[in-house]
């Protein structure tokens, strides 16, 4: 797997504050939360605390409603992300 540049992950990161604030900030459920985290940590691309794919900190990325997995792995996938739609 390549490894991302500083500059990619905070592409990545912007993207994905700009969507989290124009949604209100929204946060998943304790137990997605918890589930999410537990996807990531099993997970083949996790590097360290970051996802190896996007470059987020899991801890943080995994907490919002907005967020998805770049590999499509947590279950609530697509359930709490609508803000797109509305855009």
């Amino acid at each position: 797997m390549s490894k991302l540049s500083i500059r990619q992950m905070l592409l990545n990161f912007k993207d994905e504050v700009i969507r989290y604030a124009r949604a209100g900030a929204p946060h998943v459920s304790n137990a997605e939360y918890e589930a999410r985290l537990s996807t990531c940590t099993s997970c083949p691309h996790l590097e360290e605390y970051r996802c190896g794919m996007c470059g987020c900190v899991i801890e943080e990325k995994a907490k919002w409603a907005t967020s998805n997995c770049p590999d499509n792995r947590w279950e609530d996938e697509g359930k709490n992300n609508n803000s797109e739609a509305s855009q």
